[in-house]
């Protein structure tokens, strides 16, 4: 005696159509749904058309938080030479002496101020603008100092070479003794 099972056709054909629906749902969405639906989202989050996240990202340098504050600020730190000794160096030749001081820290603000904007273009300009840190630097952003310009003297030695000597009067009197300086050695 024969022993056959009912409805095994039925179950193997149930599942070999459900297999290849499956398999053209898999091909359709590789091939179509996905791809419209990662450029939909990237369009949706980069673009920067006004009103999208990208564009308010763009507007406030990149990076802000909920609270519409830079979250990561760029701060500038400049060091300055003091010469402490002008008129030891004037009056009786001696050689120059510099006194670090600072840093002296200044914040980069930037904004983006738009003009007009369409949804294939934005005209725009920068306003930047440097603040002094009072609270991160060491002095006052009116602190005085005396330094001699030893890129222009170096500019002219450069140029000029030996007959340098004759262009000496066009430099301050601090930054003629330290050339005068430099030609004795």
């Amino acid at each position: 005696m024969k022993f056959r099972a009912r409805g095994c056709f039925w179950c193997g054909f149930t599942l070999t159509l459900s297999g290849m629906l499956l398999f053209a749902l898999g091909f359709v969405s590789y091939y179509w749904l996905f791809p419209v639906l990662i450029t939909a989202g990237v369009e949706e989050n980069v673009l920067v058309v006004p009103g999208t996240d990208g564009y308010q990202s763009w507007l406030y340098n990149y990076n802000v938080d909920e609270n519409d504050h830079h979250t990561a600020p760029v701060f500038y730190k400049y060091h300055m030479f003091n010469l402490t000794n002008v008129d030891d160096m004037l009056h009786h030749g001696a050689e120059p002496h510099f006194e670090e001081k600072g840093p002296y820290v200044f914040e980069w603000k930037r904004e983006r101020i738009v003009v007009s904007a369409t949804k294939t273009w934005i005209k725009y300009f920068t306003y930047q603008r440097f603040m002094f840190r009072e609270d991160l630097s060491v002095g006052s952003e009116y602190d005085m100092f005396v330094n001699a310009n030893q890129i222009h003297a170096g500019c002219l030695w450069r140029a000029y070479g030996e007959e340098f000597i004759c262009l000496i009067g066009s430099v301050g009197p601090v930054t003629r003794l330290i050339l005068q300086l430099y030609q004795s050695e």
